[in-house]
């Protein structure tokens, strides 16, 4: 997951989402959070937390959040938020 284009990037304590785009015609169908399935499973396995970035007026928000994302902090244009390993 981790090199020069990839959207997960492995840090020593956490993993980083750094891009998940959706294709619009391809939304609200599950492909995310399929994606986010197998993200959780290897952050899972290597008990590390995931954190990422999100637009303040992005609908991702609310999908990050659905699926247990915790919201950290926010700034003048983007909220950003943690998924604890389990």
């Amino acid at each position: 997951m981790q090199g020069r284009g990839r959207s997960v990037k492995e840090m020593d304590d956490h993993f980083y989402l750094d891009h998940l785009y959706i294709d619009p015609q391809h939304q609200s169908k599950g492909v995310g959070a399929a994606v986010l399935k197998q993200v959780f499973a290897i952050a899972d396995a290597s008990n590390k937390a995931i954190k990422l970035g999100a637009l303040k007026e992005s609908r991702s928000n609310d999908f990050y959040k659905s699926q247990g994302f915790v919201l950290t902090e926010s700034s003048e244009w983007d909220n950003y938020y943690i998924r604890l390993p389990k």
